[in-house]
Parts: C-alpha cells; sequence; structure tokens
C-alpha cells in the first residue's frame, strides 16, 4: 500500500507540473493555447507521459544528475526534437521551430530533474550494478554500424505499414471526409528515407536511457515500447490542426508503430544476464 502511496503522489504531481509546462510558452512569456480542446489534450498527454515516467523512475538503474541527465536527452528528444526536425517537410512547423526547442528544453529539464528529486533526490550515490539484473547490451563494433542501418529499415517498413493498415482505415472509418482533403496533401519524394534518418536520431537519444535500466529482457522490452509509444504519440492529442477523426486515427498509428519500434530494439541490442550471485551463496 505505501509502495501505491508513492507512485500515486509521485504521479499526481509530475501529471500536474508536466500540464502546466506545457502551458507555458517560454518563447514569447504567455500561455499557449487555453481553448478546452487544448486544455484537455494537454490533461491527456500530461497523465501518460507522467505515468510512463513513473515506471521508468522505477525500473532505472542510475540515480542524482546521471539519471536526470539521461531523462533529460530522451523526454526533450522524442517529445520536442523529433517533432521540430519534421519542419523540414512539414510547412506549418517551421514558423514555431524556435518555439518548440526553446520550450522543449526548458520543460523537458524542469520535469526530469523533479521527477529524480521525487524519486530519490540528489544527495545518494550511484547504486552498484553487482546484483541488479538487466538485459546485457553489450555489442561487437561492428554491430553498431550495421544495426542501427537495419533498424531504420525496419522503421521505415513500420512506416508505411502502420500509416495504410492503421490510419488510413480507421481514418475512413472515423471521418472520411477529413481523409479525403488530407490525401491530397503533397509529401516529397525523400519523406520516407527521411524517417529512416529520423529514427537515427531517435535512437540516439533514447539509448543511453533504456540501457540502464534494470529488470527482466521482457520487462525491459515493454518498458521501451511503452515509452515510445506514449512519450512519442501522445504529442498528438496535441495536434489541434488536424479534426478529430484524424487526430486520433493518427494518435492509433503512432503509438503502435512506435510500440513495436521500440521491442525490436530491445530485441536487436540485447540479450538475457542474469544477475551476479556471490560465491558464498
Amino acid at each position: 500500500m505505501a509502495i501505491i502511496k508513492r507512485w500515486l503522489g509521485k504521479w499526481i504531481i509530475l501529471s500536474l507540473l508536466w500540464f502546466v509546462l506545457n502551458l507555458l510558452d517560454f518563447s514569447n512569456l504567455q500561455l499557449a493555447n487555453t481553448t478546452q480542446q487544448a486544455l484537455l489534450g494537454n490533461a491527456m498527454m500530461a497523465m501518460l507521459d507522467s505515468l510512463v515516467l513513473c515506471w521508468v523512475l522505477a525500473k532505472s538503474s542510475k540515480r542524482g544528475a546521471a539519471l536526470a541527465s539521461l531523462l533529460f536527452l530522451a523526454v526533450f528528444g522524442m517529445k520536442f526534437l523529433l517533432t521540430a526536425v519534421e519542419a523540414v517537410y512539414l510547412p506549418d512547423l517551421q514558423p514555431i521551430f524556435f518555439s518548440l526547442i526553446l520550450n522543449g528544453s526548458i520543460s523537458s529539464l524542469i520535469w526530469s530533474i523533479t521527477a529524480v528529486a521525487l524519486n530519490d533526490g540528489f544527495s545518494s550515490g550511484e547504486p552498484s550494478d553487482e546484483n541488479v539484473e538487466k538485459p546485457d547490451w553489450s555489442q561487437k563494433w561492428v554491430q553498431w554500424l550495421y544495426k542501427p542501418v537495419i533498424l531504420a529499415i525496419l522503421w521505415m517498413i513500420l512506416f508505411v505499414i502502420f500509416g495504410g493498415l492503421i490510419f488510413m482505415n480507421l481514418a475512413k472509418m472515423i471521418d472520411p471526409q477529413a481523409l479525403a482533403v488530407y490525401s491530397n496533401l503533397e509529401m516529397p519524394d525523400w519523406v520516407l528515407p527521411f524517417q529512416g534518418l529520423r529514427s537515427l536520431l531517435w535512437l540516439l537519444v533514447s539509448l543511453p536511457l533504456l540501457m540502464q535500466l534494470r529488470g527482466k529482457r521482457l520487462s525491459v522490452m515493454l518498458l521501451a515500447g511503452t515509452t515510445f509509444g506514449i512519450w512519442v504519440g501522445s504529442n498528438l492529442f496535441m495536434a489541434l490542426d488536424l479534426s478529430a477523426g484524424l487526430r486520433y486515427a493518427h494518435l492509433a498509428e503512432v503509438m503502435l508503430e512506435c510500440f513495436v519500434f521500440g521491442l525490436l530494439v530491445v530485441i536487436m541490442y540485447t540479450k538475457n544476464k542474469k544477475a551476479s550471485v556471490s560465491s558464498s551463496e
């Protein structure tokens, strides 16, 4: 019961903080969109993101500033940087590129530091890894060269499959008129290889956090998939320029494809490593 209360307390505080931080526009020193729809989307995103953050904190083997740094890199990278780079082919994002980067860096830093302070504080030393069960992330140098390429190709395949099977079918069922207009948007020929490059950036910002997670390989796989799916997909709660039907069709598509991609990252880069047992036992 005490553990549940601690989890609930952290979740509520982090949800409220994340809600407020994403409501502030630090670049213009004013409140962002405060319409009822925007506030509801912001609240949904804050609660889901914070629930995943509590799970990550519970499974982290690092503490203090080291953990805060890894959290900041992953949160800022997945929630803001990956979105901002799409301004390359999405004109709607270009005017807000600077504010997205600035607001994202400030809010991610505050959220990450607060999460670590609530979890363990910053005064304790690094825990020993000797008896901590974690997957084995060790790779030969050549594997660090070709596995990212394989994952980039897999992400491009997931991008096409889930876009065609999940998004198109759901949007056709929920809001066919909006889909007809949306389908006429011109996409550059290089959007698919760009998505492959974007997945490499994704790996760069997320691997340091994933590699320090403790637990059995299956539990780390599920946590990685959930983290990718929620932290990347929940941004669509705030995509108010899309109709509700397109927004939630995209939400299902992105969360599912990112969940699968997170599973693939752990499958490709890890193998089981049991906790060490002292010889006296």
